[in-house]
């Protein structure tokens, strides 16, 4: 069917605007809205007249093809580079903190005395020198030094008393190497232990924080320095905290850290606690409702005590005392025989009862609160410490009363929600108030000190202004002095100068006037022989 002609326009009439259809990028990329009435399904038409260079160049962009974008565990990976160089450096700080001190020992003395126990079933017996023939007793006493007498069983007898004392001395010497061999196989195997432990934790904070962008980002301001706010709440898990902490071991803009109840285990807690030993910024710590028990404690007295910018640590309800087992303390007594008398020691107490040890069953383990305790006489800057619901019993508020006697710095400490005595927390009380009194009185010292070194300051820059002020009157004044001298200086030799010209003024003019009077007397005596010369 052929297709049919347009009506031509009559003569005169105006000619249709023409649209051309363009990709759709362009389209959009120009910004036009006029779509011919004619089309029906909607295609958006435009005036090639609108078609600028800037369209055409922004169409072009809209056309190319997307930028390959990295996945996110590579933009990760880019973004903690600066950490992973620092893992390499400061992981060795934290290695001792992987072991359980107490489980180690245990292995190892497990380990130790079932060798000793081999050993022991293995030792070869002395010579028995009744067992010798004649010949060989009388060359073994002849090389020992001894006598031979002719009688077989008390020459056997005296030779038999040296070679006990032989053997005794080669089992010592058996027993010393066996020993150093032990302890080296014992080392080399808590070193690979440790090795590998460090390197299963090193693979969990890596895929810890890879996995979390939030974190990652964390990380990486942390560890370049470059933290938005001084003050951070984060909410992580114990892997995160581990990561964090050798983050801000070297941090020096991060003020005030939060991690409250994120439920962070006793090796988060040595972590964060081991970082203090080296950041020098954090001023304010706090770690509330977390799973911290004593190895925390140990570790935070002993990176306290040379700490010098920390000033606020809170540790509110983590079991830093924990409950003893009233049946392993009592077995462990029975083993070690401490059976006469009674026993008082980390918070055990223990008594015959006809059948053995009893052991109390509201004992506490106290090491962490002594070795926090024993930090006080060395530090100098922790002003407020949070114990509040952290298991502490009379022994714990003993130890904290004696630790705080050499210190004068601390002046706020809560210990309610605790098993504390009466007296435990009336003394406590009053040692905090007398050093509130003693910042008290030093802040007064120190404010009336400032203020007379403010006033001496002040004084001395009254004086500074007045001999300024002084020197540059005295300036001034001998400036005038040389001023006016040198005018009538001046003005003496202008004066000097002005009669110089008036008398050789008046010399000129006395000389104009003794020329012009010789000049006349001569035209008068030319005159007067002239007249001669006439009337002759």
């Amino acid at each position: 069917m052929p297709r049919p002609r347009p009506a031509t326009a009559p003569p005169g009439a105006r000619r249709p605007q023409t649209f051309s259809p363009l990709p759709q990028a362009l389209y959009a990329a120009s910004g036009s809205t006029r779509i011919h009435p004619a089309l029906s399904k909607g295609v958006s038409y435009m005036n090639p007249r609108m078609i600028t260079a800037e369209v055409k160049a922004a169409a072009l962009e809209k056309l190319k093809p997307p930028a390959k974008r990295i996945s996110a565990k590579a933009e990760a990976s880019q973004l903690l580079q600066p950490w992973l160089k620092s893992m390499a450096l400061i992981n060795n700080k934290f290695e001792d903190l992987e072991d359980d001190e107490d489980d180690l020992n245990n292995r190892n003395r497990t380990l130790s005395q079932d060798e000793d126990e081999q050993d022991d079933g293995e030792a070869p017996p002395p010579d028995r020198a009744d067992q010798l023939s004649p010949q060989d007793l009388i060359d073994m006493m002849e090389t020992r030094g001894l006598k031979y007498r002719g009688f077989f069983t008390d020459d056997a007898a005296k030779l038999q008393v040296v070679l006990d004392e032989e053997h005794k001395v080669k089992m010592v010497e058996r027993k010393k190497q066996l020993a150093a061999e032990r302890f080296a196989q014992r080392q080399h195997a808590g070193l690979q232990r440790k090795r590998m432990v460090m390197d299963k934790l090193l693979h969990e904070e890596i895929d810890e924080v890879t996995s979390d962008r939030k974190l990652t980002v964390w990380i990486s301001a942390v560890t370049t320095d470059t933290t938005p706010v001084a003050t951070v709440r984060a909410e992580i898990n114990s892997i995160g905290a581990r990561a964090l902490a050798k983050a801000l071991w070297t941090n020096a803009t991060l003020v005030n850290l939060d991690l409250c109840r994120n439920g962070l285990n006793e090796t988060a807690g040595m972590y964060l606690a081991r970082m203090l030993r080296n950041n020098k910024t954090l001023v304010k710590l706090e770690l509330n409702q977390n799973q911290l028990g004593p190895r925390t404690c140990k570790i935070l007295a002993d990176s306290l005590k040379v700490n010098t910018t920390l000033q606020f640590l809170s540790l509110e309800s983590n079991p830093l005392c924990p409950l003893i087992d009233a049946d392993a303390v009592a077995a462990t007594i029975r083993a070690s025989r401490a059976m006469s008398g009674r026993f008082d020691g980390d918070g055990v107490t223990s008594a015959h009862d006809g059948h053995g040890v009893r052991a109390s069953v509201e004992s506490h383990e106290t090491g962490g609160i002594e070795a926090i305790a024993t930090m006080f006489a060395h530090n100098f800057s922790l002003t407020s410490l949070n114990l509040w619901g952290t298991g502490l019993d009379a022994i714990a508020g003993r130890a904290l009363l004696e630790g705080m006697r050499p210190n004068l710095t601390l002046m706020f400490m809560e210990i309610g929600g605790n098993n504390l005595g009466r007296n435990e927390n009336r003394d406590v009380m009053d040692q905090l108030g007398r050093n509130q009194k003693e910042h008290l009185r030093r802040k007064n010292a120190q404010r009336r000190q400032d203020e007379l070194e403010k006033r001496k300051k002040a004084d001395a820059e009254e004086k500074q202004s007045r001999e300024r002020l002084d020197r540059e009157t005295k300036e001034w004044l001998d400036s005038r002095i040389a001023e006016r001298k040198q005018a009538r200086e001046d003005e003496k030799a202008a004066k000097e100068a002005e009669d110089m010209a008036a008398c050789a003024e008046r010399e000129r003019k006395e000389s104009d006037r003794q020329a012009k009077k010789k000049h006349a007397e001569e035209s008068k005596g030319k005159k007067k022989k002239k007249g001669k010369k006439k009337k002759g």
